[in-house]
């Protein structure tokens, strides 16, 4: 396992700097252990001597190179599943593939991009819902094109080959049907791994929409679980390019966590199945069976069945893709941009050591009266360290929780707001987020919160937990009972007195006797209901 180091202040800055610039991709403050961690890794994998010589490469290196694919993966999320949200499956299955099928059924194309396909999972699970849909699919020219920002997670998509915790939301009869199993690992249908077209793609930067790369006049775009990773204003320029991408009628789909009125404001936005979509409107062809009621929101009119139209010749054919399908042994001879020439010399600082010693400061004493429980002290200090420190997301947080436990929920909100501004990507943020929405009985909202944050961290005991109070209360008990059992299932797992993530005073052992409290007035509720 390998060991992480302390960032000094004026590392960290360089570094987060120049990935922002370079991908994107915001690092906050309290991801600083997860960029030392990969920047350590990074050191031994470009065999560097230290953190400067390998930020001057990274420096001189075009961002469309295997040294910056190591880093890029170190620092993103690669989770994905076939199926996911089933929300949007429903959406995809019913309302919006079979608009697209009707309106192309005479030319019989189909354009479509999974953007931030991470290992391959949702742009093929487009192709077997296009696949359910259309008994005559081989007659038909579609295009899936699959990009991302990692190389690696492209050739594992381009190979095909899933374990069973990819499929875990896949029926037992598309698992039959489209996977061909031996041992632990499951492979993909090659007709259905045909269907994609994957190429490396970098969102933050300016080289789309463009017919050479097959990112103009599409008609549905999917980008899931992308955008948490950037700032708001790289995702509106991202937004803006998709409206453009798209044919008039075109459709872009985001993760229900990711969905923004103001920075989709160029889209119409609908509702499907409890899930927003999004569709560019401009010079929308007559309506296909689909239209928008007067709340925004889409509804499904008496149609004729798409089956029921003329079928075509079966003579005719139509040509593969214009593009060559990616596979494990070309992704990394995807042509490069122009190489970027040499940085200057750079005179970096003197660097004594990686590891800073950290001296007793406001922050500590701060820290130290919440565990002595002198919260207005505590607040003293933590405000004192904020003015010295403005960038403080740390900081921020234990305001938020302070006011939060004070019952302050107005003032709660505005300092995890501001901590969220400077890194989304922090769990805790997103949780702190969802119990002052619960304590506010914004149940909806706060489930929202929990879910992100579990997204960002799989193991945030908590967040179950309050996701299964919330289940409960809204009539949901098995999800509820599954929630719960998660959460005993990792608390089982760590020292009982050891303290959760999210909780200054509450212990792994403690929320365990919560648990079982839970479990029996839950078993107590259904014997009534029996």
């Amino acid at each position: 396992m390998t060991t992480s180091f302390h960032l000094e202040d004026k590392d960290y800055a360089f570094f987060r700097d120049l990935i922002q610039n370079r991908t994107g991709m915001l690092i906050g403050e309290t991801r600083r252990t997860v960029l030392a961690r990969a920047l350590k890794e990074g050191v031994t994998q470009a065999k560097c001597t230290d953190i400067y010589s390998y930020l001057a490469q990274l420096m001189a290196t075009d961002t469309d190179s295997e040294l910056w694919d190591y880093l890029v993966k170190k620092l993103t999320i690669g989770e994905s599943y076939f199926f996911r949200h089933l929300e949007q499956i429903n959406a995809l299955r019913r309302n919006i593939l079979p608009d697209l099928i009707a309106r192309h059924w005479t030319d019989r194309t189909l354009y479509l991009w999974s953007a931030g396909c991470a290992t391959g999972e949702e742009p093929y699970t487009i192709a077997i819902l296009l696949r359910e849909l259309l008994p005559d699919v081989e007659r038909w020219k579609i295009m899936i094109l699959a990009t991302d920002i990692n190389r690696q997670a492209l050739t594992r998509a381009a190979a095909g080959h899933y374990r069973e915790w990819s499929l875990r939301d896949t029926d037992p009869q598309t698992r039959e049907k489209y996977f061909s199993r031996k041992g632990d690992s499951f492979t993909l249908d090659p007709a259905v791994r045909e269907m994609v077209t994957f190429a490396y793609l970098n969102l933050s930067e300016d080289k789309y929409p463009s017919t050479l790369n097959h990112t103009s006049h599409l008609d549905l775009i999917l980008c899931r679980n992308v955008t948490i990773y950037l700032p708001p204003p790289v995702i509106q320029d991202i937004a803006d390019r998709f409206h453009k991408c798209l044919s008039p009628g075109g459709w872009l789909m985001v993760a229900p966590s990711e969905t923004n009125l103001e920075i989709y404001s160029k889209f119409q936005m609908l509702v499907f199945y409890g899930t927003v979509v999004y569709q560019r409107m401009e010079r929308l062809p007559a309506a296909t069976g689909l239209y928008a009621n007067g709340h925004g929101q889409m509804e499904q009119k008496e149609t004729p069945s798409v089956f029921a139209l003329p079928q075509p010749s079966r003579k005719k054919h139509y040509p593969a893709p214009p593009q060559e399908h990616v596979t494990a042994a070309t992704v990394s001879a995807v042509p490069t941009a122009v190489s970027v020439p040499d940085a200057p010399a750079v005179v970096w600082p003197k660097h004594e050591t990686l590891v800073q010693k950290q001296e007793p400061n406001l922050y500590e004493q701060g820290d130290a009266n919440v565990k002595e429980r002198r919260y207005d002290d505590a607040r003293k200090c933590f405000l004192a360290y904020l003015a010295k420190k403005p960038d403080s997301t740390l900081t921020r947080y234990r305001l938020a929780c302070l006011e939060a436990n004070a019952g302050h929920l107005d003032e709660a909100r505005k300092w995890a707001e501001q901590a969220l501004q400077n890194d989304p990507m922090d769990s805790k943020l997103h949780y702190a987020m969802g119990i002052i929405q619960q304590t506010q009985e914004k149940l909806e909202e706060a489930l929202v919160w929990f879910k992100k944050t579990i997204y960002l961290d799989p193991d945030f005991i908590l967040a179950h937990f309050s996701i299964s109070h919330i289940y409960e209360r809204t009539g949901k008990d098995e999800e509820a009972k599954r929630h719960r059992a998660l959460a005993a299932r990792l608390a089982c797992q760590l020292s009982p007195d050891i303290l959760l993530p999210g909780s200054d005073d509450l212990t792994a052992d403690q929320l365990l006797g919560m648990v079982q409290t839970n479990k029996a007035t839950s078993n107590t509720k259904a014997g009534r209901k029996a």
